[in-house]
C-alpha cells in the first residue's frame, strides 16, 4: 500500500467514524422523543383492508401498512418517521401529522381485538403496495449491526404491545386446539359411562352382583369385555368404531352417539363379565 492509498483509507475511516457519530446522535435524539405504546386509544375501526396505511395512537404514534390478511389477523409493515435512520427503506408520502415515513424490515400482527385502535389515514394502490412489500422483504433479509441493529430493536420494543397480543392469541389458539384434540381423541379412543346415573346402587348390585375376583373377561359379538377395578371395559372391533349407535343395559338406554374404540362402564364393583354379556345390547342407528 502506497502513501496515497494509506491517506485515502485513513480519510475513509475518519469519515465513517464521523458518520456513525452523527447517526448515534440522531438516534439518541429520536429515543428522547419516541415513546413505547402501552395504552392505546380506540378509533372505532371495525375492519382493515390490504393497502391501508394506519396510525395507532397511545403514548406516541406508530404507523404501519397492511399487506396481508391471515385468518382474522392482519400482517402489517412498520413505518418509521425517522427518515435518516430509515436508511434504504422506501419513502411513503402521507397526509398526517408527519409528511412522510419509511419502510422498515419490521412487521407486526394486528389481532382482531386491536383493529379498533387503528385509524386508516390512507391507502396505496396494488402496484405501489407490491413495490413496498418487495422493499420490505429485501430489507428483512439483511443482517443489521451497530446503530441499525439498535434502532430497529428500539422500534420493535415501541410496538411490543402488538407482539404480546399476537403471542397471547397463539397460546390461546394452541390451548384450544389441544383441548379440542384431546376431546376428539377421547371421543375416538374412550367413552366413560357412569351407570350410577341410570341405576340406583341396589339396582346395580342386583343387576350385576359383585364378586371377589379381581378381573374377569368375556366376549360379546366381537366385543371383548373385561371387568376390573369397578369398571367394565368394552373393546370394540374396527367395524363398529365411529358408528352411530344406542347402547342398552337390561333394556335401559345408557348411551346414544358415536361408538369409540373403548367404552368404560363405571359400575363401582367387580362382577362376572358373563352377566354383562347377557344384559348388554348395542343397536346401530341408520345413517
Amino acid at each position: 500500500m502506497n502513501d496515497v492509498e494509506e491517506v485515502v483509507e485513513t480519510l475513509c475511516r475518519k469519515l465513517e467514524a464521523i458518520k456513525m457519530k452523527y447517526l448515534e446522535e440522531i438516534f439518541e435524539e429520536y429515543k428522547r422523543g419516541a415513546k413505547k405504546l402501552r395504552n392505546l386509544v380506540e378509533q372505532g375501526t371495525e375492519k382493515l383492508e390490504i393497502g391501508d396505511i394506519i396510525a395507532i395512537y397511545g403514548e406516541d404514534i406508530a404507523y404501519g401498512i397492511v399487506f396481508e390478511k391471515i385468518g382474522d389477523m392482519y400482517n402489517a409493515i412498520f413505518l418509521t418517521t425517522e427518515l435518516i435512520l430509515g436508511g434504504a427503506g422506501q419513502k411513503i408520502e402521507i397526509d398526517h401529522l408527519v409528511r412522510s415515513v419509511k419502510v422498515t424490515p419490521i412487521n407486526f400482527y394486528i389481532t382482531n381485538d386491536l383493529v379498533k385502535y387503528c385509524e386508516v389515514i390512507g391507502r396505496v394502490k396494488e402496484d405501489e403496495l407490491k413495490k413496498i412489500v418487495e422493499n420490505f422483504k429485501k430489507m428483512a433479509n439483511r443482517k443489521y449491526k451497530g446503530i441499525w441493529e439498535k434502532f430497529y430493536t428500539f422500534e420493535i420494543k415501541r410496538i411490543q404491545i402488538f407482539y404480546d397480543a399476537f403471542l397471547s392469541k397463539m397460546i390461546n389458539y394452541e390451548e384450544h386446539s389441544e383441548n379440542e384434540a384431546d376431546e376428539t381423541e377421547n371421543e375416538a379412543d374412550e367413552k366413560i359411562i357412569d351407570l350410577s346415573k341410570f341405576f340406583k346402587k341396589e339396582e346395580l348390585e342386583k343387576l350385576l352382583p359383585s364378586v371377589a375376583a379381581a378381573s374377569t373377561s368375556d366376549k360379546y359379538e366381537n366385543i371383548i369385555i373385561e371387568v376390573s377395578d369397578g369398571f367394565a371395559n368394552l373393546y370394540l372391533p374396527d367395524e363398529l368404531i365411529g358408528k352411530e349407535a344406542e347402547v342398552y343395559l337390561s333394556g335401559k338406554l345408557i348411551y346414544t352417539g358415536k361408538l369409540s374404540s373403548t367404552i368404560k362402564l363405571a359400575v363401582g364393583h367387580n362382577f362376572p363379565s358373563a352377566l354383562l354379556k347377557e344384559k348388554l345390547q348395542i343397536k346401530l342407528r341408520e345413517s
